[in-house]
């Protein structure tokens, strides 16, 4: 678990880099929202995700990241609106 925290951190900290450089690269903004998903940081992941979304749209994956971030945040509605979008969408990779 060591060596994945360590791998986490060093994402984040590229990603942190990135993001700083190219503050307008949604890509960027995704993976460290991702990223500090996986870290269990949701304040910041939702952050992250939604400033992605301001410049691209997410990937499924993401967007499931995103509604998790909501519900766990006790904003069910926004969660719900996610993946109710996300259910009519064709590029969705497995039926939910």
């Amino acid at each position: 678990h060591e060596i994945g925290a360590m791998a986490l951190d060093d994402a984040e900290q590229s990603l942190r880099s990135a993001v700083a450089q190219f503050p307008d690269d949604g890509r960027f903004w995704e993976l460290l929202g991702t990223v500090l998903w996986c870290d269990g940081d949701q304040h910041e992941a939702l952050a992250a995700l939604e400033t992605a979304s301001a410049y691209r749209a997410l990937a499924p994956f993401s967007q499931i990241i995103l509604a998790e971030c909501y519900v766990l945040l006790n904003k069910p509605n926004l969660a719900f609106m996610i993946l109710y979008f996300l259910t009519e969408e064709d590029r969705c990779p497995t039926q939910l």
